[in-house]
């Protein structure tokens, strides 16, 4: 279940789901999924894209992903 909105960034699109699952899929015509990342914890904030960083909010954290490498 998806209570957010998918944002797509870097040919990706990410979904962040309430049984705390991130689903990445290449972005494109046919699907592709790259990615499910188990977070932990439900999520119920579309993940938020700011430069590099990836950031998905959680019921009692906040995450950081980034692809700068520092």
């Amino acid at each position: 279940q998806f209570k957010s909105s998918p944002v797509g960034a870097a040919g990706r699109i990410y979904l962040s789901s309430e049984q705390g699952q991130v689903i990445v899929l290449k972005s494109g015509v046919e699907f592709e999924l790259l990615a499910v990342n188990e977070m932990g914890e439900m999520l119920v904030a579309s993940p938020a894209v700011a430069g590099d960083d990836l950031f998905i909010r959680g019921l009692t954290t906040l995450s950081c992903i980034s692809e700068g490498g520092g």
